[in-house]
């Protein structure tokens, strides 16, 4: 019998989201990467050229551990 791999922790939990305007989460657009960091750059990467991205007043965010990464934010 094969044990069961354990639960990614928050710590570890990779997602992209997208905001509103004020910046509440509307949407998480991915947050399942098995393979890692560099897939979900790379998600990241071709979700805010797309649609996602271009959404009129909001922005995308690359979260590891709910902690923002990466952001098309405009400061």
């Amino acid at each position: 019998e094969t044990p069961c791999p354990p639960a990614a922790s928050m710590a570890d939990k990779i997602e992209i989201v997208r905001l509103d305007a004020e910046g509440n989460v509307k949407e998480t657009l991915r947050d399942d990467f098995p393979a890692g960091w560099s897939a979900a750059r790379t998600e990241f990467i071709k979700l805010r050229h797309g649609y996602h991205g271009t959404a009129a007043g909001g922005w995308l965010e690359l979260r590891v551990g709910g902690v923002s990464k990466m952001s098309t934010k405009r400061k």
